[in-house]
């Protein structure tokens, strides 16, 4: 019993052998690549498209409540300041440009309207020169003059004009 290593060619039928497993292991390498692509790819795309949908639920169910809030707010604003500029209305055609123009009286009407409505810290006459003849309120604002601002000049284009809080 000898051991032999022989260094020349294989015999034709260990070649056909080797040929043949190596074949087959290409063979089953690729079948179970093919099988695994087939399996992981849809996978990947599901995933893609759950995700996707997700984020959208998700911005949903948080923009949604943030919507309705602003929207709410809005119109609660809205309403706030349409029942002022209601009631503004009315002092007007209430009473006449000379009587408001008079510093007890004016302070009169803001009484009234802070007890039946609230929310007005303070009321003030401005003439057509944008000069405050008349003032009811914690603040020194008679005389001062507001023909550089430009909402008293929306105020001559439109006749009225909402601004922010202005002091």
């Amino acid at each position: 019993m000898t051991n032999e290593v022989s260094l020349g060619p294989a015999p034709e039928g260990d070649q056909d052998l080797l040929v043949s497993q190596r074949r087959y292991r290409k063979m089953r390498i690729a079948a179970v690549l093919s099988v695994s692509i087939v399996a992981i790819v849809p996978l990947l795309i599901m995933t893609g498209v759950n995700a996707y949908q997700y984020q959208q639920a998700l911005r949903t169910e948080v923009t949604g409540p943030l919507v309705r809030f602003a929207a709410n707010g809005k119109q609660s604003l809205e309403s706030f300041l349409s029942e002022r500029l209601s009631a503004l209305a009315m002092v007007v055609r209430e009473r006449s440009y000379e009587e408001l123009r008079d510093s007890r009286q004016l302070n009169r009407v803001l009484v009234n309207l802070r007890q039946a409505f609230g929310g007005f810290v303070d009321l003030g006459v401005i003439d057509e020169q944008g000069v405050q003849v008349s003032y009811a309120g914690p603040y020194e604002l008679e005389g001062r003059s507001y023909s550089d601002y430009n909402w008293f000049h929306e105020v001559g284009v439109r006749g009225l004009y909402v601004s922010d809080v202005f002091m």
